[in-house]
């Protein structure tokens, strides 16, 4: 672990409050913002690498959840007008692989 972080436990409160800090902004702002997924995964890829326990990994993941409430914020993405031009598909729905 790099960085100034004592434990595990501490590097995710601090990373759990990033992520509160950003959805905080995202519910202030009148601008739609688009959030990429390498924010989430590089954060469990880096525990998966260091055999974090599950439970851990998928605690943090259904914290990270809870504090960004994505369903809102596809909700919020599909209420404003598209540009011209713009066509939108599948916000907020899980794609099926086959």
């Amino acid at each position: 672990m790099s960085g100034s972080y004592t434990s595990w436990k501490d590097l995710l409160t601090r990373r759990l409050s990033g992520w509160a800090n950003f959805a905080a902004a995202v519910r202030a702002s009148e601008a739609v913002t688009v959030v990429d997924s390498t924010f989430l995964q590089s954060s469990v890829a880096s525990m998966l690498r260091r055999n974090l326990e599950p439970d851990t990994i998928l605690t943090y993941i259904e914290r990270v959840a809870d504090l960004v409430r994505f369903e809102e914020l596809f909700e919020r993405i599909n209420s404003t007008p598209a540009p011209l031009g713009v066509r939108r598909r599948g916000a907020g729905r899980r794609s099926k692989f086959r």
